[in-house]
């Protein structure tokens, strides 16, 4: 390692706060980059009136998939939309023809009534001047800042000069622009040109055949030129007392940050199995530098059944992820019994930590773990992690990741995926896990020359639980040595590429009583998320690095599934916000009572047809439980920047790792 790598290392461990612990996830502090703009660019030539592989015209199809993807737009994202041979007569390569684009709606702050209403205007007519709509929507898109066109094309151009040639030109007068182009149903000549050009200028092209095709391209597109970390779940909003609070069950729900200072919000947990414990998690982006939340369990009669202070706090690379999960069978709880057998309580505060980060959207996830009937021979609560060997790494398979728990692409343990990851990226998978088992993730970046001398951007995997709040073990036993050194969840990225790996404890009933906060929400078996994430060069200005890193993700889950699960009553089920877990036989010390895998009520990823949360957010899957209904996605605002994870670095991990689970445990107990 060089000397001013070492430099560099050394200034990040020293700067790292002891509240930010190995794998948090951070977003590039309030003075950087504003949040990236988009310009959407359609192809309306005559062709589009042909029908698509499903038989819809395509413009049909279009105007539909275009609709989903405005309407899944977190508000706040910067986004216009212009289109080119919307007007002049087709057949005729003219003056007016080869320069007829249209921008439809500015480049602004996201009006979804206009981009929609414009969407509806869209109709086929002209010639594919392919270039100049590029040339202009470039101007459209000023010169400062993240700046990407989302280009949907289904032919090759028809007018001089070659899309390629400006592409790349643009591209060479150093114009920091990246094109995602969407090839709906072309030749392969027309292909090769669209290729070209997402090619030239660091973008990704997709193929789209049909209508479901192209909404799970543009939904793939849209998410990374806006790239926000997204919240959902079904609306609630939280009473100033605990008398009228809205029920929250199993589910996703969303609402807002309260006023700093004595000012809660309530809300009403319901057993709907006796002597039923809850995992309740949240998981938000504040816009303040640094801020605390205090969430805390209680009875009616005020018996306190848990709490937790899960914070966002400013260090080298910005502010730390809010998220954070507490059991109501913490050893906190000052009687177990009347928190199982009483209906619960969850307030909501800002403390006087920090600064006030009032209205800023929160997500909360609860789990419903049903009473062990066997929990006197139940294992005890699982020690640190234990890195197990992963499988040996198959075929890739290409997944797009998600910006949040509600659109994490799904995975399967044993699986290797692909993806392209960005400075200032951070993306979502979800894998589903059992008793018995931990969940370990590795996730290796190619190599890259454009990552060569003087890059410092930071690579990171971390996992949550089915509630939020990180669980990877802040330093698991054996882990292997990569080569430059051992494996850790954190680590620079140079031309050689760079492997990082997080591991978690077994999942175990038991961990509800934890005095840990990363072991106690592994108390229940669901989808558990994996985030990848890699850091700007700095939180102080833009990062001007367009080269995507060629990522794969290995995800195993090791251990005997259903190995020391707990025996429930019968019909009784784990209840996720994604969905219940099935039952099945186990061998295990816990009898017959374990679980498999999660019954998810559809499976949501950045690629799937109908957008993001909508497929996960909100329900319990399981008919009379108290759970959410349509999901949304909400977004934290539009000065706001893109998320990035980021644990302790190199030879700072020791110290930063013990640091911060001091830290965890103190704030846990304040």
């Amino acid at each position: 390692m060089s000397t001013s790598r070492i430099a560099a290392l050394a200034a990040a461990t020293a700067t790292l706060s002891a509240s930010a612990t190995l794998g948090a996830v951070v977003v590039p502090a309030a003075h950087a980059d504003p949040a990236g703009k988009l310009e959407i660019v359609l192809d309306a030539s005559g062709s589009m009136a042909d029908p698509a592989a499903d038989g819809k015209p395509k413009i049909q199809a279009a105007r539909q998939a275009l609709t989903t993807m405005v309407n899944g737009m977190p508000d706040g994202s910067q986004v216009g939309m212009r289109v080119y041979g919307a007007t002049q007569p087709p057949g005729r390569d003219t003056p007016a023809a080869c320069s007829d684009s249209q921008q439809v709606v500015p480049v602004g702050a996201l009006d979804k009534a206009k981009l929609n209403a414009a969407i509806g205007r869209y109709s086929p007519k002209g010639q594919t001047p392919t270039s100049y709509a590029l040339k202009e929507a470039a101007k459209d898109l000023g010169s400062t800042g993240q700046r990407s066109i989302v280009l949907v094309s289904d032919g090759e151009a028809t007018c001089s000069p070659d899309p390629c040639v400006t592409a790349k030109e643009l591209a060479r007068q150093g114009v920091d622009l990246r094109v995602d182009v969407v090839g709906f149903k072309v030749s392969e000549k027309a292909r090769s040109q669209l290729q070209c050009i997402s090619s030239a200028t660091n973008g990704k092209y997709y193929d789209a055949a049909d209508t479901s095709g192209l909404t799970s391209a543009l939904q793939s597109a849209k998410n990374r030129a806006l790239q926000p970390f997204s919240i959902g779940g079904t609306p609630v909003t939280g009473t100033p007392t605990s008398s009228g609070a809205p029920v929250i069950g199993p589910g996703r729900w969303t609402d807002k940050a309260p006023a700093t200072g004595k000012t809660a919000k309530f809300y009403a947990l319901k057993h709907t199995m006796p002597g039923s414990t809850f995992l309740v998690g949240v998981t938000s982006r504040p816009s303040a530098k640094d801020s605390q939340l205090r969430l805390q369990l209680k009875t009616p009669d005020g018996t306190s059944c848990g709490s937790t202070s899960p914070t966002a706090s400013n260090n080298l690379f910005g502010r730390t992820l809010l998220t954070g999960a507490l059991s109501s069978a913490s050893p906190t709880s000052t009687s177990s019994k009347a928190c199982a057998s009483q209906d619960l309580n969850l307030s909501v505060s800002q403390t006087d930590w920090g600064d006030d980060a009032a209205g800023t959207p929160v997500e909360f996830d609860v789990v419903e773990v049903p009473a062990a009937t066997n929990e006197g021979v139940l294992p005890r609560e699982a020690e640190d992690a234990t890195w197990q060997t992963m499988p040996a790494a198959g075929t890739p398979t290409p997944a797009a990741g998600g910006s949040g728990l509600p659109d994490a692409t799904a995975v399967q343990a044993g699986s290797t995926s692909s993806f392209d990851l960005l400075p200032g990226e951070t993306k979502f998978f979800k894998v589903p896990a059992t008793w018995g088992q931990q969940v370990q993730a590795q996730a290796t970046a190619e190599q890259n020359p454009a990552y060569g001398a003087g890059s410092y951007r930071n690579l990171s995997v971390s996992i949550l639980s089915p509630a939020g709040g990180y669980v990877q073990s802040t330093l698991p036993k054996g882990m292997p040595d990569t080569g430059s050194g051992t494996l850790s969840n954190s680590s620079l990225v140079d031309d050689s590429g760079a492997m990082v790996g997080s591991a978690t404890t077994p999942i175990r009933y038991t961990n509800g009583g934890s005095v840990y906060d990363r072991t106690e929400a592994t108390s229940a078996p669901g989808d558990y998320y994996v985030a990848v994430a890699l850091t700007t060069q700095s939180s102080e200005k833009p990062d001007t690095l367009r080269s995507p890193l060629k990522m794969t993700l290995q995800v195993a889950t090791p251990g005997k599934a259903g190995e020391g699960a707990p025996a429930f009553a019968a019909g009784q089920r784990v209840k996720t916000p994604t969905g219940t877990v099935a039952n099945v036989a186990t061998g295990g010390t816990g009898g017959t009572g374990g679980t498999g895998s999660t019954a998810t009520p559809s499976d949501s990823g950045a690629g799937s047809a109908a957008g993001s949360a909508s497929a996960t957010a909100g329900t319990s899957g399981d008919a009379g439980t108290e759970a959410g209904g349509a999901p949304r996605e909400v977004s934290a605002g539009a000065s706001e920047t893109n998320w990035t994870l980021i644990g302790g670095l190199g030879g700072g991990a020791a110290l930063l790792a013990a640091l911060g689970t001091v830290a965890a445990v103190a704030m846990r107990r304040r």
